[in-house]
């Protein structure tokens, strides 16, 4: 039987199409390759994607959702600052440059009339 709370994300992440929640749960947990064109990857995207970050932590685990976010997996992310985001938190976890993703992160300068402390 699959873990409840990643049924519950299932029926979250996937709840407009025809899979059985209980079999994409065993998608996440690794007991399933795939259930139709959904595998561990695709529905780590749409975690990513729909859910807030300490949720996905929380049903994966910290080591999983590491081993999870591949560039391959973040240059699939939608919309692109979710893509600098999540590179960002990939390069920290792994403490990797973000330039390795393909991304410049520039610092911004203040805006005119900013008082500096």
């Amino acid at each position: 039987m699959a873990d409840p709370e990643l049924v519950r994300i299932a029926k979250t992440i996937v709840w407009h199409y025809k899979h059985d929640p209980e079999e994409l749960a065993e998608v996440l947990s690794g007991e399933r390759e795939r259930v139709g064109q959904f595998d561990k990857q695709r529905l780590f995207v749409r975690m990513l994607t729909r859910l807030p970050w300490h949720r996905t932590v929380t049903a994966l685990g910290i080591e999983e959702v590491k081993r999870l976010l591949t560039p391959e997996v973040i240059a699939m992310l939608w919309p692109p600052g979710l893509r600098e985001s999540y590179a960002r938190v990939r390069s920290t976890a792994t403490r990797r440059s973000c330039a390795a993703f393909g991304l410049e992160f520039r610092v911004r300068p203040p805006p005119p009339g900013h008082l500096s402390v």
